[in-house]
């Protein structure tokens, strides 16, 4: 998916963007282990299923970056798809220019391809402003208690649950 490309952070953060090819499992336990830690951070994950599966193939099409001093340590990822980009970074490292960093580097790797922002976070929503993107798109979440009724169960004199309807042999 095209050679890597390696670069410095213009932030003096410490931070080096790398964008190795294939990715290591190293390098894939590290930024999911990065996911996690959003995720607990933010309430809600940063990849969806498409992304983390993209992960896993033989040459994922992914951004990481590192501390510069700490190679073991993903700080911010990205990881793309047909369907677009997903992007993420530490909760310890927001608000030093990483994330504007990485949208620009996904953007010179793959121009006009749309970017997923999960949980409508205001980091998220700065990010995407800073940069002239703006939301074309909105996925909810609905739901409802289920009942009994809702399953085709129905209760009996004795307390236990059956299934309402014919059963197939």
């Amino acid at each position: 998916r095209g050679t890597a490309a390696r670069g410095t952070s213009r932030q003096g953060g410490g931070a080096a963007v790398i964008e190795p090819e294939p990715l290591t499992v190293e390098d894939v336990e590290a930024v999911l282990a990065l996911a996690g830690r959003a995720e607990a951070h933010d309430g809600v994950a940063p990849l969806s299923e498409e992304f983390l599966l993209a992960l896993r193939e033989p040459e994922p099409n992914a951004i990481v970056v590192r501390e510069r001093e700490e190679k073991d340590s993903v700080i911010a990822a990205a990881v793309l798809t047909d369907g677009g980009g997903e992007l993420v970074v530490d909760p310890e490292r927001r608000r030093r220019g990483i994330g504007r960093e990485v949208l620009e580097a996904i953007t010179l790797r793959a121009p006009g391809r749309p970017l997923w922002a999960h949980g409508n976070l205001p980091g998220a929503q700065a990010l995407g402003a800073a940069a002239g993107l703006r939301p074309v798109r909105e996925l909810l979440k609905l739901g409802r208690e289920l009942t009994s009724v809702d399953a085709g169960l129905t209760g009996d004199d004795d307390g236990a649950a059956h299934v309402a309807g014919p059963l197939l042999a």
